[in-house]
């Protein structure tokens, strides 16, 4: 009974972690990933623990031979974290903001090292649920629950995306959260049809047994038509149509294996039914043609979400960029007239960006490996096919959803995905007496105390213990970062920022390796660019030092900042720090921030300087600017108003003529607010 007991805990942890996926889909934060996470190195300890040997043993069959697949993504991205001396690996970036520090950097692959550390984080999560999942399903009956939790959590999910569909939640329009949402009603779609065949076979098995069936079953079948139902009508609430062919794909595949069971199908049979699946795929693309000219990764996005895109991925690396650097590169490339989003429009789009196009088609040739492998087994299974035939489903429907849609990412997609993965592995293969291996079946000599079982524990605890430290590290930097801080613009919101100084240098120095928390710490400085230079006290002078630190600190693991080289820049030129150029700083914030909006005011102040404003390549980026916010951002006129009013004669006369070829009028009212 004692030794029951944990694998009990493992089992309720993971279910609840099922049971809060539709609240963590709305509310998700990077807090509670760190807090997962700690829950996931808990979960793996007790597995480590108290694993019967039996299981242990058949845990150890089923991980050994996908283990080093499984660890290769991990060992890419620490690759990409390793500084290297070779400017042919190195990121572009690091190079060009060692010129402009004018002090040396050893560069890596990665263009921040914060969010790739942070992705590493995360796909350890993605691991270490899919082992527990796949060490409590290894019963039969568990496997049971958590394929009905899971259908439940999906269909709750799919649920709520239908209500934001028809009745829009003020703050909850963001892209990302509801190509998840779609995502995951995808799996449910799938998952329910699994739902709906285990019924089937369990009223099957009993009316062969007792020769009558169960009314057990009818309401099963029921909820797996309802799930579905919800499910599909989510999907089809969805912007990207591409989504209904994925949900098709997978449940085709699950179909397909219950088809070839129950008809004991040939080979003919077989090949009919994937003549079927390429008929119905070139009928759905003749419905909904590609882009011929687009990135094959972006060929089934909506055309809006992709001139940012194409363009990152036309300058894209075979190493890559690193890991979560999609987002952080979007500043760089985006147009003033793109969308106002940093997301990828595609997971394909973004992991061929951040990982290299290698890395992408060597994942999608493994992963319609693993669909084969699973499609194979649930052939030659017993009664419990259908797990390995859904697991199946959703990793082709997956597959073909990256290609569409970002929805893969995030907290709780991937959460999903590695429950049906683990749920599919566990019930992928008999084993003889298994089915009671926890309730006293002898187990051959050879498992009990074997080589390969130490291995497994030994490996599982060190996997807690790197999972303890990435949720420490995570969780004790968000505790104190309590409020995102962006670059301040004028004295109030400096003076509001100074007052987050504390908390943002505590959790700078804990997470130590992210530059964002680094960079926000920074701003907290930010009063600094309004008050008089020849203030001399000794605080003002420690402030100063603290927050040249503190944005060299930021650059160093993420030389993309374009705000933070801006406010160098500032701070450089206002005090006459000796060991910088303020010009060769201003052009990196209009390099790796052209389009930034919210920078365009300080920008145009810092840029309107006599010593910059005689730089031709400057006044040529400034034009742009000034361009952008005549014609295309009215909201910003004031900002350039107030800037003309406070700058030299030389600024001004550089306006008059600049505002004067695009909208004289304008220039009209900005001078006459000046008598």
């Amino acid at each position: 009974m004692i030794a029951v007991m944990p694998v009990i805990a493992v089992f309720t942890i993971l279910i609840s972690l099922i049971v809060i996926t539709p609240v963590l889909a709305i509310v998700g934060s990077l807090f509670l990933e760190g807090f997962v996470l700690a829950i996931a190195a808990t979960a793996i300890a007790l597995v480590a623990l108290a694993l019967h040997k039996g299981d242990a043993h058949r845990l150890t069959t089923l991980l050994k031979p996908i283990t080093p697949f499984l660890l290769l993504p991990c060992v890419w991205m620490l690759f990409q974290v390793v500084p290297v001396a070779s400017q042919w690996l190195a990121h572009p970036a690091w190079m060009s903001a060692s010129a402009a520090l004018g002090k040396p950097f050893l560069g890596t692959v990665s263009l921040d090292i914060g969010a790739t550390l942070l992705c590493i984080a995360r796909y350890s999560l993605m691991l270490a649920i899919a082992v527990v999942t796949t060490a409590t399903a290894l019963d039969r009956q568990r496997a049971e629950v958590i394929l009905f939790l899971l259908t439940t959590a999906a269909v709750l999910i799919a649920a709520g995306l239908i209500g934001l569909s028809y009745f829009p939640a003020s703050g909850f329009d963001l892209i990302a959260e509801r190509a998840q949402m779609a995502t995951i009603a995808v799996i449910g779609a799938i998952l329910s049809c699994a739902t709906a065949i285990r019924a089937y076979e369990s009223n099957e098995m009993q009316r062969v047994r007792s020769r009558k069936s169960s009314g057990q079953p009818a309401y099963a079948i029921a909820f797996s038509i309802a799930s579905f139902a919800i499910c599909l009508l989510a999907i089809m609430t969805a912007p990207d149509s591409a989504l209904l062919l994925a949900a098709a794909c997978g449940g085709g595949v699950l179909i397909s294996v219950t088809a070839i069971r129950r008809l004991r199908l040939g080979p003919w049979g077989r090949s009919g039914i994937v003549a079927a699946a390429i008929v119905g795929l070139i009928g759905f693309f003749a419905a909904n043609p590609i882009a011929r000219d687009a990135d094959l990764t972006l060929a089934l996005a909506g055309p809006s979400q992709t001139p940012t895109a194409e363009r990152i991925l036309a300058d894209a690396r075979w190493a890559g960029t690193g890991a979560g650097t999609f987002r952080v590169l979007s500043p760089i490339y985006r147009d003033a007239k793109d969308a106002d989003s940093y997301a990828a429009p595609t997971a394909a789009a973004a992991i061929a960006v951040e990982m290299g196009r290698p890395f992408l088609w060597a994942l999608v040739i493994l992963a319609l490996i693993s669909a084969w492998m699973l499609f194979k087994r649930a052939l030659t299974r017993g009664r419990d096919y259908f797990y390995a035939g859904a697991g199946a489903g959703c990793i082709v429907a997956i597959l073909i959803s990256s290609f569409a849609s970002a929805g893969a990412f995030g907290l709780v997609t991937p959460l999903f995905i590695s429950v049906v993965c683990g749920l599919a592995l566990a019930q992928s293969k008999s084993w003889s007496n298994s089915d009671q291996a926890t309730s006293g079946v002898k187990i051959p000599s050879e498992m009990r105390g074997s080589q390969a079982d130490r291995g497994l524990r030994i490996g599982l605890l060190a996997f807690a213990s790197i999972l303890a430290v990435q949720a420490t590290w995570i969780i004790l930097a968000e505790y104190y970062h309590q409020h995102r801080i962006h670059l301040p613009v004028d004295p109030q919101a400096s003076r509001i920022a100074n007052h987050e100084h504390e908390g943002a240098r505590r959790a700078a120095a804990l997470a130590m390796f992210r530059g964002d928390l680094w960079a926000e710490t920074a701003f907290t400085h930010s009063d600094l660019l309004w008050k008089e230079p020849t203030t001399a006290s000794e605080v003002n002078e420690n402030a100063r030092k603290e927050c040249k630190m503190d944005i060299e600190r930021a650059l160093r693991y993420s030389p993309h900042r374009g705000d933070v080289w801006l406010m160098l820049a500032a701070m450089a030129d206002r005090y006459n720090w000796q060991e910088y150029q303020p010009n060769a700083l201003l052009k990196m914030s209009y390099f790796t921030a052209p389009s930034e909006l919210s920078l365009f005011p300080l920008r145009i102040k810092a840029s309107l300087r006599p010593r910059a404003i005689q730089d031709p390549e400057i006044q040529d980026m400034i034009r742009r600017d000034i361009r952008v916010i005549v014609t295309k951002s009215p909201a910003l006129k004031p900002a350039l108003a107030t800037a003309y009013r406070a700058s030299s004669v030389e600024g001004k006369a550089f306006l008059d003529h600049t505002i004067s070829e695009i909208d004289p009028v304008y220039l009209a009212v900005i001078r006459a607010g000046l008598r």
